[in-house]
């Protein structure tokens, strides 16, 4: 969950918040969960129950699906990531961010794993 009011005051009216919840689901079972009616409104009385919002207070809710957008991480990734870019490394590719490092990452920590890769180059 965030605030994209926080990064910019123009995702919003003046006095109110735009926020993002997102909720991931394994790709198989996308097409079995009824997001309107079932996972949005237990998202709202999530976020509620925290007293993060009040729900008589919201006022627009847009639901989007992005499919392979997580990294989910399993028992034997760091051996397997850190195999993979060693061999990755022998042909000089070095893999950056989200979805070369298979880590769920912010955008701040994929620039740097961007700038990270560009001092190892150099």
């Amino acid at each position: 969950m965030g605030f994209y009011s926080n990064i910019s005051s123009g995702t919003c009216t003046a006095g109110h918040s735009a926020l993002y919840a997102e909720v991931a689901v394994p790709g198989a079972e996308i097409h079995k969960i009824d997001l309107v009616n079932d996972l949005q409104p237990k998202v709202i009385a999530s976020l509620e129950q925290l007293g993060w919002i009040d729900r008589r207070a919201v006022t627009c809710v847009v639901i989007h699906v992005i499919r392979h957008a997580y990294v989910h991480h399993t028992e034997g990734r760091d051996c397997l990531v850190e195999a993979i870019t060693s061999r990755l490394r022998q042909f000089g590719v070095y893999p950056i961010g989200r979805y070369g490092l298979w880590d769920y990452t912010s955008m701040e920590d994929s620039m740097e794993s961007a700038r990270s890769a560009v001092r190892e180059v150099l």
